[in-house]
């Protein structure tokens, strides 16, 4: 090996973008919410048990306020997935419930949490898992 296959080697190395690594559940909470208290309630995640195919997953999630509370946004997180945070959904001043029915790409067998802001600053979390037996996500060379 000479000294250009050297260099170009080492550069081509550098130039990789590497792999997002996971982030855990309640560091993506921390990163979007602060150190705002996360409840576990008024959210329901409504997802198949077992995916054939994780490049579309159906997810339906429901959401109700507390009382003298709306629901501001949900959050989809993932802590398996290259990027934690799945979607995020703003309805505007806030509606008493809301309900999402989307489809989401999973890399693999996975817990998938939602967590739901409301207006009064609180946040409350709800989960559901999946497995997955044919991923998504995942880098092809």
């Amino acid at each position: 090996m000479n000294r250009r296959q050297v260099l170009a080697a080492a550069v081509t190395f550098v130039a990789m973008p590497l792999a997002a690594a996971p982030v855990p559940i309640k560091q993506s909470l921390r990163d979007a919410f602060g150190d705002v208290e996360v409840g576990e309630g008024h959210v329901v995640v409504s997802i198949p048990p077992l995916a054939e195919n994780g490049n579309s997953v159906s997810l339906e999630v429901t959401a109700e306020a507390p009382p003298g509370a709306l629901v501001t946004s949900l959050r989809v997180l993932s802590d398996v997935n290259p990027l934690p945070v799945i979607g995020v959904f703003s309805f505007g001043r806030g509606r008493e419930s809301v309900r999402v029915a989307t489809r989401i790409r999973l890399a693999d067998t996975q817990r998938i949490v939602v967590a739901a802001e409301m207006s009064d600053g609180t946040v409350w979390t709800g989960s559901g898992t999946t497995i997955v037996t044919l991923a998504a996500c995942v880098d092809v060379e």
